[in-house]
């Protein structure tokens, strides 16, 4: 069992001290009380830990523009009570225009997460992922993010091409595999990461029929000293080829639209082959010898969802339809792979996620006389 739960009180401002200058700050104050249960056989607790803590933070910004330059500089200070430390985060963003529909963009920053997101390895069912917030045990996940890209737009198009390169330090990971104690809050790993990628995106905005289409070319490593024998592995996340498309097509009160997306299969670790052992006492011990840490993939993702609508008036009433279709071509994309260790071999199961999936929709609106 995992909560997760914030209150947050937040003013933001801004001002415009000149006709070039337009400037921003904020204060912002967050209670965050998170906890995790981790138990087996739904009657053993195995591990318990929950925090209440708060962050303080405030922030002050200015854009400021010249001729074709549009500069905007920032710095964001943070004080967490789970770790008694002040956190300083600037960041920086430019946009040259080339032209009148062409630009260089750019920008710079380091961020801090204080509600970590741990992934909890399951080499049998699945890994999955929890949350706490940060602590001095638990410290902030940290980010250094660099963008470069240009951009063209006009009335109908616009087409962005973008790289990235992200470092990430203080990354967590869960795992009762490797026992280095027999206190389970030890199977905390800490390690560091890095993203690189490109992004592609073009976009149709006007007429009858719109739409976009987005694809990345991306790379996510992460490096544990303990785990993987201290080599560079995939995160659970890596895809190394995402697309997303979005179509809609207008016909008089008919509305029409389709989304298609694909991803690479998720990384993940798998066993890769049992033995047993027979004692002298005549009793048979099995081992499972697991494979490198994220080595496997799943299947490709890739789904359609499909849908049209339309709308009529009468009077003063109005009237919605639609049918829309969840995954129409009922592709199985797997979710995680379950392997039984019971059987001889080793029995390997996919869980899939939701196939094709119908849905109507009525709504009318129209007024009640009293």
């Amino acid at each position: 069992d995992n909560t997760v739960r914030d209150l947050t009180l937040r003013l933001d401002a801004t001002w415009q001290p000149a006709a070039d200058h337009r400037g921003a700050f904020g204060l912002w104050s967050t209670r965050f009380d998170t906890d995790y249960r981790a138990l087996l056989n739904d009657s053993t607790e195995l591990f318990h830990r929950g925090s209440d803590t708060w962050l303080h933070a405030a922030f002050v910004q200015d854009k400021w523009m010249y001729r074709d330059l549009e500069l905007t500089a920032g710095l964001r200070a943070s004080y967490y009570d789970g770790t008694k430390r002040a956190y300083w985060e600037p960041r920086l963003a430019a946009v040259y225009a080339l032209g009148e529909n062409v630009s260089l963009t750019g920008a710079w920053g380091r961020y801090h997460q204080f509600v970590n997101r741990i992934v909890n390895e399951d080499v049998l069912q699945g890994s999955r992922e929890f949350w706490l917030t940060a602590d001095a045990d638990l410290l902030p996940t940290s980010a250094e993010h660099r963008v470069l890209g240009v951009k063209y737009e006009n009335a109908d198009l616009s087409f962005r091409m973008e790289a990235y390169d992200k470092r990430l330090e203080d990354i967590v990971q869960y795992s009762r595999r490797f026992q280095q104690t027999a206190d389970y809050a030890n199977f905390f790993f800490f390690g560091n990461g890095t993203a690189r990628g490109l992004e592609f995106f073009l976009q149709k905005k006007a007429g009858d029929l719109t739409g976009w289409i987005g694809y990345t070319l991306a790379k996510v490593d992460y490096t544990f000293p303990n785990l993987n024998g201290g080599l560079a592995f995939p995160a659970e996340q890596d895809h190394r080829h995402d697309v997303k498309t979005v179509l809609k097509y207008t016909l008089g009160s008919w509305t029409f639209s389709g989304t298609w997306v694909f991803a690479t299969g998720n990384a993940f670790t798998a066993p890769e082959s049992q033995y047993f052992i027979k004692l002298l006492n005549g009793e048979t011990l099995s081992y499972i010898h697991i494979g490198g840490k994220n080595a496997a993939r799943l299947p490709d993702y890739h789904q359609l969802d499909l849908s049209v609508s339309t709308h009529f008036e009468w009077a003063n009433s109005s009237a919605d339809f639609g049918v829309s279709f969840f995954n129409a071509y009922n592709r199985k994309n797997v979710s995680y792979r379950a392997y039984n260790l019971t059987t001889a071999p080793i029995t390997i199961t996919d869980v899939t996620l939701l196939g094709f999936t119908p849905t109507g929709t009525i709504t009318l609106t129209m007024p009640i006389l009293m």
